[in-house]
């Protein structure tokens, strides 16, 4: 799971926010597990109610936008959801499913 908090307008969400050599680690890990025949999930928290898409900051980060496509056409599954946080009961929920733009 990532977080995205990065807003940058026009309900656009960027991940990451800075280069990220753990995000790209992760990635890579998560194609040897489709390659070994397992399922392997991405999943996006989106942490802004501003934001409906979520795309990769390649401009950012552009080998973690590389290797999400890889692994995008390797059967890595992603997926985006935007997330409420309740602080007093101490949960996160997921409540609705947000486009993904490669």
């Amino acid at each position: 799971m990532k977080n995205v908090s990065l807003g940058v307008g026009e309900g656009l969400g960027l991940f990451p926010d800075a280069v990220t050599t753990r995000g790209q680690k992760h990635l890579q890990e998560l194609m040897e597990m489709r390659r070994t025949g397992k399922r392997a999930v991405l999943l996006f928290c989106v942490q802004h109610e501003g934001i409906d898409r979520v795309a990769p900051a390649d401009a950012i980060d552009a080998e973690y936008g590389r290797l999400l496509r890889q692994a995008v056409n390797e059967g890595v599954e992603v997926l985006a959801y935007g997330a409420n946080f309740n602080i007093a009961a101490s949960t996160v929920s997921l409540v609705r499913e947000i486009s993904l733009v490669l």
